[in-house]
């Protein structure tokens, strides 16, 4: 009966939410008729050899065989399902099909349920989506779900990924990493005209205390004071802002202003008297790109014809990134190669060899007269031996520029709490575009989810020492700004893992299932009527208690790029 209800219940749910999507309220006309792609998504037809499925096992598998068989012990639905048994270590044992690409499809969905059918310490079980072409990257570009471990009865995992461009087919993929035994049932494979949506949500914040002090001559009219906004990207949105002052609404207006690639914002307090202090905290909202596509195969470097002007800019010496540095350019006479992962570990090692992380002041340093900022330029950095953060990204982008591959400087803060700024540095090449590898460590690609960007660095700027992405800016004069330390640009992360609404017709709505999200998000820290969406360059906006739940409407945040910080 419990379960006659539950089926009713998910049914009737997505009655609802298709009654939502033709009151237009929604989804538009979006994903691509023909619904399932995948035949035989039940396991229902054939015997032992499933019907439309074929069966991949790891190369390295030579002695141990897999299990593939059908079982009919408590199905997520229909008569039965299709079990993987794999005793070993290692690879991806599956059921596969191959599928073509669908005309205008620019996107595709991939969910199944999965269940483990013994207790999974080692491996697990996960769904695999793979877009396979001649001019991918490899031959392949690869996106997985997450790995199901331990024990768990039916449950839905689900892939979103875009198709890359030169895609000739499609494999999906239901298996497990042993030593694992698993099963599968209702796989849903569906094509949108969209690009996918595979995103998280977080927040950033920043505590601040401005003072007017007391022994200021006159009360401050209009003080005001600027601060730095998490950059807008490819990978990441600012979304909407809130400020939480005390005493409360002392702030009067918001400005945003560019400042090179990176955005300023300006907020204006009520006036203040002698001896005043605010306290408040500035938060922002961010939409960030969850997906991370790992190349399977070779990276080309780019070649000099393709590298133009938005790139060509980040080739050139700017202050503390020297590609001409004697060192440099003799270290580059022995280092040869054309594949970007191979190319990264090299220049990452060479950099690690010559140069070391500059210890943290202790205690009995704070007692000794402050010394003069370190020079962190490359050319510094290789003459002592030793860098901080900036000097470890100055020498790393150094030795990629005068490889020839286009190197950023990017500032952020971690999501894990700390308060610390952290230095990244983006290459180009033409098949994948930017991404991201960690100076320090060598990490390479880092996901866009590691860390909100607060700053690029800009190639013109003049400190090379220290681009802070903290930064800001008193603009009354007498007006002092303090920011605590232990409490700057603190990230929290909110993933959403809601059921997968699917039509009747096997359609996916990727909309309905960010819509989904955003309603796990109403509730704290995260409330809809607090957010003021970000306005556009140089516009103005009153600091209101509560800005209108219209404002942040997530179908809003989809069809009005404005409100992204565009």
């Amino acid at each position: 009966m419990a379960d006659m209800q539950a089926s009713r219940t998910r049914s009737a749910g997505w009655r609802f939410r298709l009654a939502l999507l033709l009151a237009g309220w929604v989804l538009s006309s979006y994903a691509l008729a023909g619904g399932n792609l995948v035949s035989n998504p039940g396991f229902e037809r054939g015997g032992k050899e499933i019907d439309g499925w074929e069966r991949n096992v790891p190369i390295s598998v030579a002695t141990v065989k897999p299990k593939f068989t059908v079982n009919e012990v408590e199905p997520a639905e229909g008569k039965r399902s299709a079990s993987v048994r794999a005793d070993y270590q290692g690879g991806l044992t599956a059921y596969t099909q191959v599928l073509r690409v669908p005309p205008r499809g620019k996107s595709m969905h991939f969910e199944a349920q999965v269940r483990l059918d013994r207790i999974a310490y080692e491996g697990g079980a996960k769904l695999k989506l793979s877009f396979v072409g001649p001019e991918l990257p490899g031959g392949r570009v690869e996106s997985e779900s997450r790995l199901l471990t331990g024990v768990s009865d039916w449950t839905l995992l689900a892939i979103d990924a875009s198709i890359p461009e030169g895609t000739k087919s499609i494999e999906v993929r239901c298996g497990v990493v042993g030593p694992c035994v698993a099963s599968f049932d209702e796989v849903v494979v569906t094509a949108s005209d969209e690009d996918s949506l595979d995103t998280v949500f977080g927040t950033v914040h920043s505590d601040y205390t401005v003072r007017l002090p007391a022994n200021a001559v006159e009360q401050m009219l209009e003080p005001f004071v600027r601060l730095p906004l998490p950059l807008v990207s490819d990978t990441q949105r600012p979304i909407a802002l809130r400020i939480n002052s005390r005493p409360e609404e002392r702030v009067s207006t918001l400005r945003i202003f560019r400042q090179g690639a990176n955005r300023m914002l300006e907020i204006h307090f009520h006036p203040m008297f002698p001896g005043d202090e605010i306290k408040f905290r500035l938060e922002t909202l961010v939409m960030i790109d969850a997906a991370l596509r790992l190349p399977s195969g070779m990276v080309r470097l780019p070649r000099p014809a393709q590298i133009h002007g938005d790139e060509a800019i980040y080739l050139e010496p700017a202050p503390g990134i020297d590609p001409a540095n004697e060192a440099i350019v003799e270290a580059l006479r022995e280092m040869k190669g054309n594949d970007l992962p191979d190319v990264l570990e090299k220049v990452h090692a060479w950099v690690g060899s010559k140069i070391q992380l500059r210890r943290s002041p202790s205690d009995e340093d704070a007692r000794m007269p402050e010394p003069s900022e370190p020079d962190e330029s490359v050319a510094a950095c290789l003459a002592t031996g030793e860098a901080g953060p900036v000097g470890f990204a100055n020498a790393l982008a150094s030795v990629l520029r005068g490889y020839g591959l286009p190197a950023r400087l990017m500032i952020g803060t971690s999501h894990d709490g700390q308060a610390d700024e952290h230095y990244y540095v983006d290459v180009w090449t033409p098949s994948l575009g930017w991404t991201r590898m960690d100076p320090l460590t060598g990490r390479w690609p880092v996901a866009a989810t590691e860390a909100v960007i607060h700053r690029q660095v800009d190639p013109l700027d003049a400190r090379p020492n220290g681009h802070t992405p903290y930064d800001p800016k008193v603009g009354s004069v007498g007006l002092i700004l303090e920011a605590r330390p232990d409490r700057l640009n603190r990230a929290r992360l909110y993933r959403y893992a809601a059921p997968v609404p699917v039509m009747e017709s096997g359609l996916t709505a990727l909309r309905t299932r960010v819509d989904t999200a955003y309603d796990d998000l109403v509730g704290d820290p995260l409330s809809k009527d607090e957010w003021t969406p970000i306005p556009g360059i140089d516009a103005t906006l009153p600091q209101i208690p509560g800005a209108s739940r219209a404002h942040l409407e997530i179908q809003r945040w989809l069809n009005a790029p404005r409100l992204v910080g565009q």
